[in-house]
């Protein structure tokens, strides 16, 4: 794995990590928008050697595929630059009832899917309780100190018989409960770590529950960057949300990567100026600006 990416922990998007080499990268253009010193197009363009196999939350558990989803959903949680747990979606760390048990998070009400629907605190319940069901290959197994998990995590095709997690409730839109069978110290951890915590859209999952993340038009987050287009095995382009709710906004617009067989390509390319640079699941390679 390339140093250019912090990997699973959400200190930082991997995109923004990429996206200030790129404005570096960029700037070394000879055409910039006035007064801020950045190429007029904002673009990305990078090879890696592996192809996504999935961005359903659910699912998810190859490196590569986490480091691109993280750019497009969010969590309850997550981790700053020096690993302290801060709020995500939540508006704070929640409070926890004295005997360890109960959870109670707010929701920041500004917190958006791209499509415009608000994120409500009954999204979180969906989310992970399809995580729980769907994702036994992946991540759902950590949801298994939550009331209710011992149910939903034996339910068959979950997408016809949608059942919820028991130890979760929503008060309110912007108020979520999360009951525990027992005192789990842990748990934010958890929730900030894992893959299968973020939130999805059931709006756009309910359509087809298989392969929503794959189709531009389906694959809703609320994370900074969107799907714009997907071949399989061969390209994914993303776009920056624009008013995106959260902080800081994208500066770079554009993120196109190829996937490629052969590293040995893309590092061709690379050299012949295709390439922003090399080295997401490959060689390590940035371009350095010429001297002037």
């Amino acid at each position: 794995m390339s140093d250019l990416f912090v990997g699973k922990l959400r200190a930082l998007r991997p995109l923004a990590v990429l996206g200030t080499i790129g404005v570096l990268v960029a700037a070394c253009g000879g055409t910039s928008t006035a007064g801020t010193g950045l190429a007029s197009d904002q673009t990305l363009r990078f090879p890696s050697d592996s192809a996504i196999g999935t961005l359903d939350p659910a699912q998810i558990n190859a490196e590569t595929d986490v480091e691109i989803y993280q750019n497009l959903f969010d969590g309850l949680l997550k981790f700053d630059d020096k690993l302290n747990i801060v709020p995500d979606i939540a508006t704070s760390l929640p409070t926890i009832s004295s005997d360890g048990l109960t959870y109670t998070f707010k929701l920041n009400p500004k917190a958006k899917f791209w499509n415009g629907h608000a994120v409500k605190a009954s999204d979180f319940i969906y989310s992970f309780s399809r995580s729980a069901a769907e994702g036994q290959d992946a991540y759902g197994g950590n949801f298994d100190h939550i009331v209710g998990y011992d149910v939903v995590s034996k339910t068959k095709d979950w997408a016809k018989n949608q059942t919820m997690l028991s130890g979760m409730t929503a008060p309110d839109d912007q108020t979520l409960v999360i009951k525990l069978t027992s005192p789990w110290g842990v748990f934010n951890t958890e929730l900030s770590l894992m893959s299968a915590a973020q939130v999805v859209d059931p709006t756009v999952v309910n359509q087809d529950d298989t392969n929503w993340w794959a189709n531009p038009a389906t694959a809703v987050g609320t994370g900074p960057y969107k799907m714009v287009s997907y071949t399989p095995k061969q390209s994914i382009t993303f776009d920056a949300v624009p008013n995106w709710w959260g902080s800081p906004q994208p500066t770079v617009q554009h993120v196109k990567m190829d996937f490629i067989g052969d590293m040995a390509q893309g590092v061709s390319k690379y050299e012949q100026g295709g390439y922003d640079l090399v080295g997401y699941g490959g060689s390590r390679r940035t371009r350095p600006c010429p001297s002037s």
